[in-house]
C-alpha cells in the first residue's frame, strides 16, 4: 500500500510566498440560532480563503436551533456549504465532534474548527494553515493573547484554568480554534473523550500541538451565550477528560490529609501526656475530631478509588459511534448538490 504522502503533488506557492495547499480543506462550525453571525463569518471566510486561493468546504452544525432562516450564502469561492441539522441540542462540544464525523468523510487535507460568532478571526486562517503546510502533522491551535470579557467572566474563566491545573496537572491554554490534519481528525473520533471536551482530548491525544498567538474578534451579532452556568459545565466537561488522573489526585491529597490528621492526633497526645499545657477536655476534643475527619476522608478515598477503577473498566461511546444517531439531515446551500470526492453517509 502507497503512503499518503506518495499521492500528495509538490504544494505550490503564491505571489508573497506563502505555502498554499492544493488540496481542500472543511471548516466545522456550530450554531445555535447565531444565523446572522453565521452569514457574516461565511461570507468573510470567502473573502479570506479566495485571498489564499485555498479550497475549502464549510459545514455549519445547526445544534438543534429554535430558529431555522433561510441562509443566504453570499459565496464566490467556498466550495460547499452543507448544514448539518441535529435532531436535538447536543451542546458545543459535540456539535463540533459531529462536524468532524462529516468532515472526516469529504477528501481534505485538513479540518478547521471555529465558532460562527466572529471572535474567532478568519484572518488568523492564513497563519495557521501556513504554520500547518509546514508542520504537516501537528495540530494548529489558536492561543488567545488578549481577553474582551468583562471581569466577571474573566475573574471565572481563571478559577477554571487554575482548577484545571490544579486537578490535572495540564495547562489549557487554547480554545476551539484549531487546524486537525484529517488523520488527527480520525483519531480523535475514535477517542470517547473528544465526545466531551475538543481542546482538552487534543492535549490528551499526544499529537503534536503548535499555538498561534491570535486576538479575540468582535461578535458579528447579538450577546455570548457563556454565562455563568455554561462556563462550569464547560469546565467539567474538560476536567472529565482527565477523570483518571483527577480521581487519582485526589485520593492522594485525601491520603495526604489523612497523614496530617494522624500528625495531630500524635502531637496532641503527646502534650497532653507529657506537658501541662493541655488545658481539660483540649486534646479529647482536637483528636475526636482529627480522627472523624479521617474517618470521612477515608470514606471519600474509598468512593474515588471506586469511580476510578468503574472508569478504568467500562466501554465509553465514540463520536464515531455515535454521532450518526443525532443527524437528523444535511442540507447544501452552496455548491454541489453531492461530493463525489466524499466516501461514506454521513457527507451525503
Amino acid at each position: 500500500m502507497n503512503s499518503d504522502n506518495s499521492l500528495i503533488s509538490p504544494i505550490p506557492r503564491s505571489d508573497d510566498g506563502l505555502l498554499l495547499s492544493k488540496y481542500p480543506i472543511a471548516i466545522v462550525i456550530p450554531i445555535h440560532n447565531d444565523w446572522t453571525s453565521a452569514q457574516f463569518l461565511v461570507t468573510a471566510l470567502d473573502r479570506v480563503l479566495s485571498q489564499l486561493a485555498q479550497p475549502c468546504h464549510v459545514i455549519l452544525v445547526d445544534d438543534g436551533s429554535t430558529e431555522r432562516p433561510v441562509f443566504v450564502a453570499d459565496v464566490s469561492w467556498i466550495s460547499s456549504i452543507r448544514i448539518v441539522r441535529l435532531a436535538v441540542n447536543l451542546g458545543h462540544q459535540r456539535a463540533i465532534s459531529v462536524g468532524l464525523t462529516v468532515a472526516a468523510e469529504l477528501n481534505v487535507r485538513n479540518v478547521v474548527v471555529m465558532d460562527g460568532d466572529g471572535e474567532d478571526q478568519p484572518d488568523d486562517l492564513s497563519t495557521m494553515l501556513a504554520r500547518s503546510i509546514s508542520t504537516p502533522d501537528a495540530i494548529i491551535c489558536a492561543q488567545r493573547t488578549r481577553r474582551t470579557e468583562p471581569l466577571r467572566f474573566r475573574f471565572f474563566y481563571k478559577i477554571y484554568k487554575f482548577s484545571f491545573r490544579l486537578l490535572t496537572g495540564a495547562q489549557i491554554d487554547f480554545g476551539n480554534f484549531m487546524v486537525i490534519p484529517v488523520r488527527a481528525v480520525r483519531t480523535l473520533l475514535r477517542t470517547p473523550a473528544a465526545w466531551n471536551h475538543l481542546a482538552a482530548a487534543v492535549m490528551r491525544s499526544r499529537i503534536q500541538i503548535i499555538r498561534v498567538p491570535t486576538s479575540r474578534g468582535i461578535r458579528y451579532d447579538g450577546q455570548s451565550q457563556m454565562n455563568f452556568e455554561a462556563l462550569v459545565l464547560h469546565g467539567m466537561s474538560a476536567i472529565s477528560v482527565y477523570a483518571d488522573v483527577a480521581f487519582l489526585r485526589i485520593l492522594l491529597g485525601t491520603f495526604a490529609f489523612i497523614a496530617v490528621n494522624l500528625v495531630i492526633i500524635i502531637f496532641a497526645i503527646a502534650i497532653r501526656l507529657l506537658t501541662s499545657y493541655a488545658t481539660p477536655g483540649w486534646a479529647t476534643t482536637v483528636v475526636g475530631s482529627s480522627v472523624n475527619l479521617s474517618m470521612e476522608s477515608l470514606v471519600f478515598a474509598g468512593l474515588s478509588l471506586g469511580l476510578l477503577l468503574q472508569g478504568r473498566s467500562s466501554k465509553s461511546a465514540t463520536p464515531l459511534q455515535e454521532a450518526v444517531h443525532f443527524i437528523e439531515e444535511v442540507e447544501f446551500v452552496s455548491g454541489h448538490t453531492a461530493n463525489p470526492s466524499s466516501g461514506g453517509t454521513l457527507a451525503q
